[in-house]
């Protein structure tokens, strides 16, 4: 194509699609060498990225209805207002929060694993930690970094642990999905496992303790009322108390079912080689178009300035 007929496609009114696709075509060599370029640089890239693995595992609630008889009474008396029956939403926030990892991070290997693990060796099956923030050998923080021996805080594992935790509710269907991501596919298991074993654990704990004071104060308050009346519902809360007890003991999932439990994956859940490569290519398509622009806004003005 000449200068000429390249110049008159690039006219402004005479711009539409056809013309636009035979300027690209002009470019193609261009483009397609562009185009390579980012696509190998962006998967080249995700290669240096350490692999993560998740594991996934599908809760429901158990049916606590029963636990919530004696409320209802207490209602029907006008003492109380409505009551959620749910504690999927308690055990959810507190899955989440600072203080439910503050315990986590008591243990040690815990700790180390969440905040400073690097890599995962598939022949030891071992986590590989970052040598700057924690000593393997020692089993220790390093101290040019963390001069307290406990390392970093609390606050600080809290953050790196929600960018690896994922959790939702469907509220139709009740479930619970949760997950979380590791380099090490066998922490990632344990880790879940550890998750919502310890957020049963301390969901009945506080159940119990909540429902033994709640008893103690209902059988004094037994003994200091005449009325029949009142005397039945306090009857129905202390018998709901009891029941709420007799279930947490004899219940090791407290809070949960599982559906689906944790497994330890196989295959990494990151870098996607093919999310590499469609970014890689969107971008090469993105910079061809752009110098194909510039380069005609060039090729327009040395055209223009051998006309004069």
């Amino acid at each position: 194509m000449t200068q000429k007929k390249h110049l008159n496609l690039l006219e402004s009114g005479k711009i539409n699609i056809s013309n636009f696709i035979k300027v690209c075509w002009m470019w193609k060599y261009h483009v397609f060498l562009i185009v390579l370029i980012f696509s190998t640089i962006s998967v080249s890239y995700s290669f240096t990225i350490q692999n993560k693995y998740t594991s996934i595992a599908i809760l429901k609630e158990k049916n606590q209805n029963n636990n919530l008889q004696g409320l209802g009474t207490i209602g029907r008396l006008g003492f109380g207002g409505s009551v959620s029956e749910s504690k999927t939403d308690l055990a959810i926030a507190v899955i989440k929060s600072r203080a439910f990892v503050e315990e986590l991070a008591k243990d040690s290997y815990i700790k180390s694993s969440i905040y400073a693990a690097n890599s995962f060796d598939p022949s030891t099956k071992k986590i590989i930690y970052n040598q700057n923030i924690f000593l393997e050998a020692t089993n220790s923080w390093n101290k040019n970094r963390y001069p307290h021996p406990s390392g970093p805080s609390y606050i600080d594992v809290h953050k790196k642990y929600l960018k690896s935790l994922r959790i939702s509710k469907d509220n139709l269907t009740g479930f619970v999905t949760i997950s979380y991501e590791h380099v090490s596919p066998i922490f990632a298991f344990e880790f879940l496992n550890i998750i919502i074993s310890n957020v049963n654990q301390l969901i009945k704990e506080n159940d119990l303790s909540e429902a033994e004071l709640a008893k103690s104060f209902l059988y004094e308050e037994l003994d200091n009322t005449s009325s029949t009346y009142v005397n039945d519902a306090i009857s129905e809360l202390i018998k709901s108390q009891l029941e709420t007890q007799v279930k947490a003991k004899a219940s090791k999932n407290y809070v949960f079912d599982m559906i689906d439990k944790p497994f330890i994956p196989i295959k990494r859940s990151k870098p996607s080689r093919s999310v590499a490569l469609a970014f890689g290519l969107f971008l090469g398509l993105l910079a061809s178009l752009v110098y194909i622009l510039l380069s005609n806004e060039k090729l327009k003005s040395r055209i223009h300035e051998s006309e004069y």
